[in-house]
């Protein structure tokens, strides 16, 4: 019986890279909104095994190894070849522009190997998680995503351009292994007076996906890094 509840939090992480998985397949079949759904719900599965490693009190060294194993392909792979499709859909006279997408797999894996040896992280984030990084990425393509949200306007003209996608690669790069902190969700209670950045996150979040359904999870992310950066503006003032 204990071994079964200690490896619960496995199983979940097992379905995580099992969803990045189908989501390749997806998009090798050329489904693009769903395989960037799978991304979602892979951030669903991810959410879960490590809540419920914290309520069962489990932690494990193979846990730890098999999360980051299947984050590198869930919330680094799946996403780099979902803008990466989207790149060169865009009838590319310049293929290099094509390449920075295919970075992603490679700076997510390098944040998640910081991110294990890294003891600060353990209260805050020290760059962009890879999940909020491919949640954004997703709510690109995904059903009632941004392509839905701006169809045939001159802001999705923008946003899909080929050169804006993989500047929008590189600086994801970037803010994946960078030494921005940002805030962490592990919270012991829903506290406004003792996590309010997280707690305000939560309220605008949930108004952002209740009105703009999954692009409101790309405006979420968006929050996320702008409520940090306030955090860390008043931090220096203090």
């Amino acid at each position: 019986m204990a071994s079964i509840r200690k490896n619960i939090p496995n199983l979940l992480t097992s379905f995580n890279l099992l969803s990045g998985v189908i989501g390749l397949a997806l998009l090798i079949r050329g489904n693009l909104p769903f395989a960037s759904m799978m991304v979602l719900i892979a951030g669903i599965f991810d959410f879960l095994d490590g809540m419920v490693a914290r309520l069962l009190s489990v932690k494990s060294l193979l846990g730890k190894e098999l999360d980051s194993l299947a984050d590198v392909v869930s919330f680094g792979v799946l996403p780099g070849f979902i803008l990466y499709h989207i790149v060169i859909s865009q009838n590319l006279l310049w293929p290099l522009i094509a390449f920075p997408p295919l970075l992603i797999p490679v700076f997510a894996a390098l944040r998640l190997a910081k991110f294990n040896i890294d003891r600060r992280q353990e209260e805050e984030f020290r760059g962009l998680p890879t999940p909020a990084m491919a949640i954004f990425i997703a709510s690109l393509e995904a059903p009632y995503g941004f392509s839905t949200l701006f169809l045939n306007s001159i802001l999705s003209a923008f946003l899909f351009h080929p050169l804006t996608l993989s500047l929008l690669a590189l600086l994801l790069c970037f803010m994946m292994i960078s030494e921005i902190p940002l805030f962490s969700l592990k919270m012991k209670s829903f506290s406004f007076k003792e996590y309010p950045y997280p707690m305000v996150f939560l309220c605008v979040s949930l108004m952002l996906v209740l009105i703009f359904k999954t692009a409101g999870l790309g405006f979420s992310i968006l929050t996320y890094v702008f409520l940090s950066l306030v955090k860390l503006l008043f931090r220096k003032r203090e």
